[in-house]
């Protein structure tokens, strides 16, 4: 995939509801991918639509996206089809749902589920076979989300989330500026982006992680 003139922006998607006043986004042809108007379960605040469109597994659930999407990696646009999941539909459906058994399941998600590959590091981006890409917000995002719900399990698995954050942080700093993910350096300007700052040290304040709020404190 290349970028055209034909291709949408950020700035013309909008966001609708439906009849029953769900969220809905148009994204219009972003990125050429022409979605016109999809459900995109990371801003949906409806718990009915939630537990509507989750796919059951044994001890958790997950909420798949259902569009193509593109993502990109060695500087190439890569589309790729739905099914795929993301921590930031986690973190939002953690915080929409008021079912306690049914937040135990969504938790039990960032441990046992393409979100987490073993390794801790809660993905925005994964598709089995595909892997993830190690999107920073994406995780600090997952961990917030963790740390908020305040549970002895939710807590230990965000804490394993943020030592995994530790060790990599770093990674994302480049002369040019922050990396948007691990795959490639893609960069991200925190003009534009002032949210990614704002997170890392509410992350760092919730676990008294001196690490990442030096590392956030030298964001401009």
């Amino acid at each position: 995939m290349k970028p055209d003139n034909s291709w949408s922006t950020w700035d013309e998607i909008r966001w609708l509801k439906d009849a029953n006043g769900v969220e809905q986004i148009d994204y219009v042809n972003l990125y050429g991918l022409n979605l016109g108007v999809v459900y995109n379960p990371a801003f949906i605040t409806s718990e009915k639509w939630l537990k509507e469109n989750c796919e059951h597994k044994k001890n958790f659930v997950l909420f798949p996206y259902k569009y193509d999407w593109y993502y990109i990696k060695q500087g190439k646009y890569r589309k790729v089809k739905p099914v795929y999941y993301s921590a930031d539909t986690q973190a939002n459906a953690l915080k929409q749902c008021k079912d306690e058994s049914f937040r135990e399941k969504i938790v039990e998600s960032f441990a046992n589920s393409p979100i987490n590959d073993g390794d801790w590091w809660f993905q925005g981006f994964c598709k089995p076979r595909l892997g993830g890409n190690y999107i920073l917000n994406s995780h600090v995002i997952g961990c917030i989300a963790l740390m908020e719900e305040n549970t002895d399990r939710s807590t230990q698995y965000a804490m394993k989330g943020v030592k995994r954050l530790e060790q990599e942080i770093d990674k994302f700093m480049l002369p040019e500026g922050l990396r948007y993910d691990l795959w490639d350096n893609y960069i991200k300007k925190l003009d534009q982006h002032p949210e990614y700052k704002e997170q890392l040290l509410h992350l760092a304040k919730l676990t008294n992680s001196l690490k990442l709020e030096k590392f956030g404190n030298k964001l401009r």
